[in-house]
Formats: structure tokens, C-alpha cells, sequence
């Protein structure tokens, strides 16, 4: 099977649901596949991005499904960066430190059985490399977190409140000789 129909059907299997609300167990990856996630939290969606071995992945986000090979280079790094941290379970857990601010929503690897905790919010070396790492590959593949709930904008003119009034209409436009160019158009 092809890679990208392999990642595609394993998208579809493990996210015909949203994130937040998926019941079914995700069958199980092939050795050596690394799972990015990026939990919903709040209005925030998250997203999920599964990269194989050969470095084809695909991507799941607000937006939909995507599918890309990463660059040999940057699979590399992320590799190398994986490995050296490996336990990943064993990378350092808690609150950032001071002056550091975590994402909105928890980063989390997922490699070799081994898932990290929040990455976002980098403790060590090891956790800023590969969140560094994770941040060029969702960028390479266009992956965010989008907002769940429409905006609502206020005071747009429909208000039935009397304290808000509405703008007056526009003026209409005054032409001479009735239109365009003296040509009688209305």
C-alpha cells in the first residue's frame, strides 16, 4: 500500500470523530512512527500529525487533512533530537519556568511507545529541541490550531437595543444628468 493511502486511511480511522470527542482506539502505528498531537483545549482545536518512517506524514487540524513528505534534513534532526531524549515518559514535567509562557494547547511526541509530556513549555534542552522541531514541521505542512466558535461582532447595526442606535444609511450618490456620464443610466 501506498504510503500516503496508508497515513490517509489511518487519519480517517482514528479521527472520524473531532478531537476532543473520539471514543474508538487508534490501531496501532508501524514501528519507528512518530505521533505529533496537539490536545483541543478551550476554543482551540488542536491537531494531530503522524510521520512514517520514510518521512511521509499526514496531518489532521481545524482545516482538514493534509498529507506531505518532510525533507530528509529536517526528519533527520527530528530524529536525532527523538533519540537523544529518549525515555521521552522521563523528560521533565510542571510549570514553565519563570518568564516562559506555555502554548495554549499541550504538545505531546508521541515515539517508540514512549509519549512526552507538554513540550511547549521546554524544561530542558531536550524539550526545546524538539519543539522547535515539532513547530517546522506543522509549519511545513501548514498545521495550526484553529478556534472552534465563530466571533461575534457587536454593535453591527441590527440591534434592537435603544441604547445602541444605528448608523444612519449612506447618502445616496448624486450624478449629474441622471447617471453615469449624462447617459440617462440610473
Amino acid at each position: 500500500m501506498r504510503p500516503f493511502a496508508f497515513l490517509f486511511t489511518l487519519l480517517c480511522v482514528t479521527s472520524s470523530q473531532p478531537l476532543a470527542a473520539a471514543t474508538i482506539a487508534a490501531p496501532p502505528l508501524p514501528a519507528g512512527a512518530i505521533v505529533i498531537t496537539s490536545a483541543p483545549n478551550g476554543d482551540l482545536l488542536g491537531y494531530r500529525i503522524v510521520i512514517m518512517p520514510d518521512g511521509s506524514a499526514a496531518s489532521e487540524d481545524g482545516a482538514g487533512k493534509g498529507q506531505l513528505t518532510i525533507a530528509q534534513p529536517v526528519l533527520k534532526l527530528f530524529l536525532d533530537d527523538l533519540e537523544s531524549a529518549m525515555p521521552l515518559s522521563q523528560l521533565p514535567n510542571g510549570a514553565c519556568p519563570a518568564g516562559q509562557t506555555a502554548a495554549p494547547n499541550p504538545v505531546m511526541v508521541t515515539y517508540h511507545a514512549q509519549t512526552s509530556p507538554d513540550i511547549s513549555c521546554a524544561r530542558d534542552a531536550h524539550e526545546t529541541a524538539l519543539y522547535r522541531d515539532v513547530l517546522t514541521i506543522a509549519r511545513s505542512m501548514y498545521v495550526a490550531n484553529y478556534r472552534s466558535r465563530a466571533v461575534t461582532f457587536h454593535g453591527n447595526g441590527n440591534s434592537t437595543d435603544a441604547s445602541v442606535p444605528a448608523p444612519p444609511p449612506p447618502a445616496a450618490p448624486s450624478m449629474p444628468s441622471g447617471g453615469y456620464g449624462g447617459h440617462g443610466y440610473m
